[in-house]
């Protein structure tokens, strides 16, 4: 399957809340732990094995040596393999920056837990015994599967014939839920090897009763490489047998994501993740007087900006501020109507609870607690005008200076229209000097800061929003 379009149905997927990831070993190798192989490579040859022939029967690797010693042996092999990460992984790190709310993995480490908490995801429910499956926390916005098991309960952790053999008594309520999911949600498998027999056999199962109406999936693997083989007869048999796997995999509805390099992994997430930013903006600005722009000049470019975002199916939020806001919202809300659209998919109203026009009353903590939602939730700032009257003089608004400090701070996408002059004029003459972090907006930066004719700027913005939405995956 052709990796741009992977992105763009993926990323439909994820914003409409039907995506869910696999994650295999593969992944948390990055972040220095041992692959499923190389955890058992002492043990194999403390029974009298080589690895190396044994790279198909894992299972039985574990069993053996579970019946020459005993469980307890590999559980602290286990707990000492996975208890402590060694290094960053920046495929964890993009993965969990995500939205993406249903997380199965048969990883026993702690990395995506971790990486999520890093990420801001602040209600994390983790699912490691058919008990916990149970038990639903209303209060969790992103729910990880451990099918496997955890190093926290190594004697529960599915590692042996034994233990994949009782699956299906001893973890039910995994292989219910996880059937349920890949009937309603579209999985990506990643740093998986399909090798492991519950699952296949739960997607039999699935294949047999639904027959032709399973949903698409997808598993994002390297494509065989030549310069890893010292005969041409064993690239080309490897070759072969890859692709006789792949058409298998179609059989489950299964469909293959080939990449080059591994590292191909983490571009795709970016990618995805410019997608989705670039859907969800939040327009930072405020206007006791426009300054050089007339009343209906202004108002009619905040009303056309408004429509534009409609157009380019932007999810907008807004502090609906004065001279900003409302205007803006009474174009998104015109094209809205229009077109017959959802208004909560299009605009989000986002106040302090002002009394009396002063927040005075709003303690620091919780300000700042809002002020760090309005930013976050959004993909990229889109900065107008900005002024606010201090001692009854119109200055540059120091909030909304304030939010561009902020979203820099959050690594967030900033378009400053600097044409419209204060906050937003200063916002763009700082980011003007410093081109290497804000390459998407270099080309239209003339058009930013002096334009006075509101269709071409207007057409600017849709540009920028277009090319951080297109800066995909170009392999």
């Amino acid at each position: 399957m052709e990796i741009k379009k992977f992105i763009n149905e993926y990323s439909e997927n994820i914003k409409n809340d039907k995506a869910a990831i696999f994650i295999g070993s593969g992944i948390s190798v990055n972040s220095g732990f041992v692959s499923w192989k190389d955890l058992l490579r002492n043990v194999a040859s403390d029974i009298g094995l080589n690895i190396e022939k044994e790279t198909h029967d894992l299972i039985s690797v574990a069993q053996y040596y579970q019946n020459k010693e005993n469980r307890a042996a590999l559980n602290k092999i286990i707990v000492n393999s996975f208890s402590k990460p060694k290094k960053f992984n920046k495929y964890f790190d993009i993965i969990t920056k995500l939205p993406i709310k249903t997380i199965w993995t048969t990883n026993y480490d702690h990395e995506i837990e971790e990486y999520l908490k890093k990420n801001g995801h602040d209600s994390i429910d983790i699912k490691k015994t058919n008990r916990s499956v149970a038990v639903e926390n209303n209060n969790s916005n992103t729910i990880i599967y451990k099918f496997h098991g955890d190093y926290e309960i190594a004697d529960e952790a599915v590692i042996t014939k034994d233990d994949f053999e009782t699956f299906s008594g001893k973890r039910t309520a995994f292989e219910a839920i996880l059937k349920s999911q890949l009937l309603s949600k579209t999985f990506v498998f990643i740093g998986y090897s399909f090798n492991d027999p519950n699952l296949l056999f739960l997607l039999s199962k699935m294949r047999i009763v639904y027959e032709q109406h399973i949903r698409d999936h997808y598993l994002i693997i390297r494509e065989i490489k030549k310069n890893c083989y010292d005969t041409e007869n064993d690239y080309q048999y490897d070759l072969i047998k890859q692709q006789l796997f792949l058409d298998d995999l179609k059989r489950y509805g299964i469909k293959a994501v080939l990449i080059k390099e591994y590292d191909d992994i983490y571009e795709i997430f970016s990618s995805i993740k410019n997608n989705l930013d670039s859907r969800k903006i939040f327009v930072a600005g405020s206007s006791r007087d426009y300054g050089e722009w007339t009343l209906e000049k202004a108002r009619y470019f905040l009303f056309e900006l408004g429509r534009r975002l409609v157009e380019l199916g932007c999810q907008v939020g807004t502090g609906y501020i004065e001279g900003v806001g409302p205007e803006l919202s009474n174009g998104i809300l015109n094209c809205v109507s229009e077109k017959g659209l959802s208004i909560s998919d299009y605009l989000i109203i986002k106040r302090l609870p002002l009394i009396g026009n002063s927040d005075e009353h709003i303690s620091p903590v919780v300000r700042e607690m809002y002020q760090h939602n309005m930013i976050n939730d959004a993909g990229i700032i889109l900065f107008l005008f900005g002024n606010n009257r201090y001692d009854g003089i119109i200055k540059p608004s120091k909030t909304v200076l304030e939010e561009f400090e902020r979203s820099k701070k959050y690594g967030k996408y900033i378009i400053p229209v600097g044409a419209t002059g204060y906050a937003a004029s200063i916002i763009l003459d700082a980011i003007s000097k410093e081109n290497s972090e804000f390459k998407y907006l270099v080309p239209h930066i003339g058009t930013l800061k002096d334009s006075e004719n509101i269709k071409k700027l207007v057409d600017t913005v849709s540009e920028i929003i277009l090319s951080i939405r297109n800066s995909s995956f170009e392999k």
